[in-house]
């Protein structure tokens, strides 16, 4: 009389044929994948019956030189991949860099800082601009006509920087052409500075 075998928590003699059918597998990873929670003498038992149903196996002709065994036991859970994370779209760099100030007041802009104030806003214009669209040629005409009217202000500016010797030299050439009262003014300026001072004809 055969002897009774030995219980083994969790064993199913048709799951464990079953798995080394599709998979492939050891006798190891066989209970690794259907028996994890074995440990010791029950999970050597469980290796053993393992082994004599593939021996059965092999000898009925199933290959088992290409095992396809699963990586993790049953049971297990497999972690979602994280969702990839999206980055916000980066801004179109501008083309057109145009420094920030402090907010501006036109109206009270000299005749040389409103025109490169409006060169920076046509440009920035132009820049959002789709060339095909109407307003494109009026903001391009507008950046052309300021920008130009711009570099003649400039270039009227003096090369050299004012000096006190330049400024005497200037008046010099101009004094016998500058009018009375212009001079009357630099000299109540010149008395007012030197109240003792005389001034005789």
């Amino acid at each position: 009389m055969p002897r009774a075998k030995t219980p083994i928590e969790g064993w199913d003699e048709e799951e464990a044929t079953g798995w080394l059918r599709q998979f492939r597998g050891s006798a190891r990873q066989c209970v690794g994948h259907l028996l994890p929670h074995l440990t010791g003498a029950e999970k050597n038992r469980a290796i053993s019956r393992v082994n004599y149903i593939r021996r059965k196996l092999q000898a009925d002709g199933l290959d088992f030189s290409k095992p396809r065994a699963p990586s993790v036991p049953r049971g297990t859970l497999h972690a979602l991949p994280a969702p990839p994370s999206t980055p916000p779209p980066e801004p179109e760099p501008r083309t057109v860099q145009v420094a920030d100030v402090a907010p501006v007041t036109p109206s009270k802009m000299g005749r040389e800082q409103l025109l490169a104030w409006a060169v920076d806003r046509a440009a920035v214009a132009v820049d959002q601009t789709a060339p095909e669209r109407g307003a494109y040629a009026s903001n391009l005409s507008l950046l052309v006509k300021a920008h130009h009217e711009l570099a003649e202000i400039r270039s009227q500016r003096p090369d050299e920087e004012m000096t006190m010797e330049r400024l005497v030299e200037m008046l010099q050439s101009q004094i016998g052409s500058v009018p009375s009262d212009v001079l009357e003014l630099f000299v109540s300026e010149y008395l007012r500075r030197n109240p003792k001072a005389r001034i005789s004809a």
